[in-house]
């Protein structure tokens, strides 16, 4: 991350292209912890609900259960990162649209390619002979 005393340090006077440093480099903190928040939210909100699936339908039904998953952690991850990077930056409207097309593209992607999903899936079960389930798994992660 681009501490903000280094983009106040005092730069050559040849140099045009402060601004366009700034603007760049003056964001890095903003982004990073958005990209940080958005990951940690949405990945831990996928996984969990993966994983609770998979015993609810007793491993059954992965396209249900990957997509799903994704559908809500997607949504948490896009609406945490763009928030958290864009607002205030632009207008309301425009966050809101890159919320939904992030939203949109991710879950496509996810529909996309759960034919490939099955394949891997069927491919590592069989590889290493197990299938596990997550029972009794508490996801508390402030409680060790």
């Amino acid at each position: 991350m681009c501490h903000p005393a280094v983009i106040a340090l005092p730069h050559p006077g040849f140099w045009e292209g402060q601004s366009s440093y700034e603007t760049v480099l003056g964001t890095t903190p903003r982004v990073a912890i958005a990209s940080f928040a958005g990951y940690l939210f949405g990945e831990f909100s996928n996984s969990m609900i993966l994983s609770k699936l998979k015993v609810v339908t007793k491993g059954k039904k992965l396209w249900m259960r990957t997509i799903l998953s994704t559908v809500v952690g997607e949504g948490f991850d896009s609406v945490i990162f763009i928030t958290i990077s864009f607002w205030g930056t632009m207008e309301n409207s425009v966050v809101l649209k890159m919320i939904l097309y992030q939203y949109l593209f991710k879950v496509g992607y996810e529909v996309l390619f759960t034919p490939l999903t099955y394949a891997v899936v069927k491919w590592i079960k069989k590889k290493e002979g197990i299938d596990t389930f997550d029972y009794d798994i508490k996801y508390n992660v402030i409680k060790g």
